[in-house]
């Protein structure tokens, strides 16, 4: 899920004329670049420390910079050895599972947590540490409390360092096969993007860019949000509620319909995991991204099931609002339904101009699995996590192909895969009226 939320955040600086996050410089006399002012209390309410740019790294009461060097090292290590020691000096074998559980540093599970630590906690922690505050306060970060810590702009430099131990350990493992990749006898014939736009917003400017390509489009809009809960812990429940009103980016709700012709030859139906994801094709620079970097950086934007029944042609339709990775803003009664990323954030920002994606729609063959809302991130409630395939897959593994590339044209390898190209745009101010 960090990579999801890593890859999201890149997306929204790159549309942004931004270059994306850099790996958290862990050395002495290292620098974090960006500054950061909170402007927000603890619960307490005691001001959280704030940050200037160009704050040097330095060592955070018993967490220090030394440490946390020795434990990357002995990870890396691992890595490049593709097994980690265990605590009466054995050897087990490195796989991505066990590695979060060592670099989470869960007691019970990791491989050794006495000789590799807590890294991705020990991050915080020592961030948490660094800052300015008022003279003998001795108040932890942000970066302590994992309500506050992505509103800091190093939370995405300390996952983008962790991150590099999880694509590093990808990077042993072999590119998926035509095996795992292809469904025999499923044919995506095409792929379109419908918006579905409403009359209760008011657009300025009026004008609207006619572009051929399927378009998106994001705006903002005000929110108003309920915080009678959150104002002070000593309120009467008889006071009035107290109401606050904040912009936050939205989209315009769209639908995906997916058109296939399915040769199934068994007498019964088929089950079928519909995995959608947007990829970007250019950096902050305007340059085309390569085909690895650009699976890389994809986005998840929905993950469901569905039943396909024998020789016949089938039309798949999925509301944006449905997403499986994805929550609703308001509470809901189903069962982990606030769980996962906000729907409104669902598609990144646009521009003006628009900004052009690989929308990606892939069928695999999958066995029939109770599912939740948001299952996508959360899994399901006290049972195994509803998909037979690793998160982010098919993008999890590098070398990857879809395409098969010949002198004078490139086709694609597999049948049961559909690229689109789309366009996203923002609109000026859209606000409710």
């Amino acid at each position: 899920m960090h990579h999801q939320v890593l890859s999201r955040y890149n997306i929204e600086r790159v549309n942004n004329g931004l270059e994306e996050a850099r790996l958290l410089n862990l050395t002495k006399h290292g620098v974090i670049r960006e500054a950061y002012y909170p402007d927000v209390r603890n619960i307490n309410f005691e001001p959280f420390p704030y940050r200037d740019n160009n704050t040097e790294l330095i060592d955070a009461g018993n967490t220090n910079i030394t440490y946390l060097q020795t434990i990357y090292t002995r990870l890396k290590t691992a890595l490049m050895d593709n097994y980690f020691i265990t605590p009466n000096n054995s050897h087990v074998e490195m796989n991505t599972d066990l590695l979060g559980d060592t670099t989470e540093s869960s007691s019970l599970k990791s491989a050794n947590h006495q000789y590799y630590g807590s890294f991705h906690n020990y991050l915080h922690r020592l961030i948490a540490g660094i800052g300015i505050q008022e003279p003998g306060k001795h108040i932890p970060g942000v970066q302590a409390h994992p309500e506050t810590s992505m509103r800091d702009p190093v939370f995405y430099e300390i996952h983008s360092l962790v991150d590099s131990l999880y694509l590093q350990e990808k990077e042993n493992c072999k590119p998926y096969t035509k095996l795992e990749l292809d469904y025999e006898g499923v044919d995506i014939r095409s792929v379109v993007i419908e918006s579905l736009n409403s009359s209760r917003y008011v657009w300025w400017p009026p004008l609207v860019p006619n572009f051929s390509t399927p378009t998106i489009t994001t705006y903002f809009e005000n929110r108003r949000y309920d915080v009678s809960t959150g104002e002070r812990p000593c309120r009467s429940t008889n006071e009035s509620p107290v109401y606050v009103t904040n912009s936050r980016l939205n989209h315009f709700h769209f639908k995906y319909i997916t058109r296939l012709r399915v040769k199934n030859n068994l007498p019964h139906e088929a089950h079928a995991m519909v995995r959608i994801f947007l990829l970007p094709i250019r950096n902050f620079k305007g340059s085309s991204y390569t085909q690895q970097q650009s699976y890389s950086r994809a986005i998840e934007l929905d993950r469901f099931q569905t039943n396909l029944f024998p020789k016949t042609q089938t039309v798949l339709t999925r509301l944006s609002l449905e997403s499986s990775v994805t929550s609703v803003s308001e509470m809901n009664s189903l069962p982990f339904r606030n769980c996962g990323f906000p729907n409104n954030l669902l598609i990144p920002k646009g521009t003006q101009h628009g900004v052009e994606y690989k929308l990606f729609v892939m069928l695999t063959n999958e066995p029939n699995i109770e599912e939740y809302p948001n299952y996508a991130y959360c899994g399901s409630l006290n049972k195994p996590f509803p998909d037979t395939r690793p998160m982010g897959f098919p993008f999890d593994r590098p070398n990857t192909n879809f395409k098969q590339p010949y002198p004078w044209f490139q086709r694609y390898l597999y049948k049961n895969v559909k690229f689109t190209t789309i366009r996203v745009v923002h609109k000026h101010d859209a606000y409710h009226v």
